[in-house]
């Protein structure tokens, strides 16, 4: 399998940071985002100090989307994983969300993409909102039991709604 390049092919939301071609999402709603082309996608997710460390309880956790379906919910406890987002017979165009849903202090996630096939950035759009705050502001607390998917506005956007 080859590399994606996130860096290049990706639509990169919130504050991302490449080293050695690894892309780390440190604050909430940080990831990317990208029209995938292929028939297999793999990304290796890699623990900074916390995840190896004495503290069972500060894990980062991301989760990733496959055409607005949540395919991926993961905690990053160990210093290296691998995970398959797409596994298919036949080549078909995904649009695929990565996004770090714990808070900054709970550890960063380091993300590399490998893939049989290619990726290509999702388009910017127009306008762009940064909200800063803490937990609350996140909505940490309202992941809805029967994992549904409620789009705002129709959009890409990775909030849930529960009810």
């Amino acid at each position: 399998m080859d590399r994606l390049q996130l860096d290049k092919n990706a639509k990169l939301t919130g504050r991302v940071y490449f080293k050695d071609e690894v892309m780390w999402l440190g604050l909430s709603g940080s990831g990317a985002s990208f029209t995938f082309d292929g028939t297999k996608l793999v990304l290796k997710l890699k623990g900074d100090n916390i995840a190896v460390g004495e503290n069972p309880i500060d894990y980062a956790r991301i989760a990733v989307y496959v055409d607005s379906k949540r395919v991926v919910d993961e905690m990053i406890n160990c210093a290296e994983k691998e995970v398959t987002v797409i596994d298919r017979t036949e080549s078909a165009k995904s649009v695929v969300e990565i996004i770090k849903l714990s808070e900054s202090p709970m550890s960063a996630v380091g993300i590399e993409a490998f893939a049989e096939g290619s990726a290509e950035s999702l388009p910017e759009k127009q306008l762009k909102i940064e909200f800063i705050g803490d937990s609350i502001t996140c909505g940490y607390g309202v992941d809805d039991q029967y994992n549904r998917l409620i789009r705002i506005d129709g959009s890409s956007s990775p909030f849930r709604i529960g009810t």
